[in-house]
């Protein structure tokens, strides 16, 4: 799975759930993103509702097999609420939108109340590698 399908799909999976972000123009759009490590959203962007942030950057995992090698593709995802949100059942449609995925993680974050969203959880999606063609 690369990084668009992956977007793409969420953004199906959660359309009746996820939340707006409003821009600085005043143009609203669903609350879903790529991000990089530390990178933050637009200047004077507001978002209310249930946020999914897919983390820009996926991890490798290298598998070695007799004389074959390949490794497993993994994203990490942050369902953020914003609002009154249902955590749990985000996360619910989201696992089972990605059949062919392993859940590697899925963490409940600690938000300090009064520093920002209500909670937010943490889902880590490993893909199995393509199948190579044969000669």
């Amino acid at each position: 799975m690369d990084l668009l399908s992956l977007r793409e799909t969420l953004e199906t999976l959660l359309v009746d759930q996820l939340g707006t972000y409003t821009l600085a123009n005043g143009v609203t759009t669903p609350a879903i993103s790529v991000r990089a490590v530390g990178e933050l959203s637009p200047a004077r962007t507001t978002v209310s509702g249930l946020e999914c942030i897919i983390r820009r950057e996926a991890q490798l995992t290298g598998l070695v097999q007799y004389e074959r090698s390949t490794s497993f593709r993994s994203y990490t995802i942050f369902l953020v609420n914003w609002g009154d949100e249902d955590l749990g059942a985000a996360a619910e449609i989201v696992t089972r939108g990605f059949s062919d995925a392993a859940i590697r993680e899925l963490t409940t974050l600690t938000v300090p109340q009064g520093q920002g969203p209500q909670d937010q959880m943490r889902l880590v999606l490993q893909f199995n590698p393509e199948p190579e063609e044969e000669p």
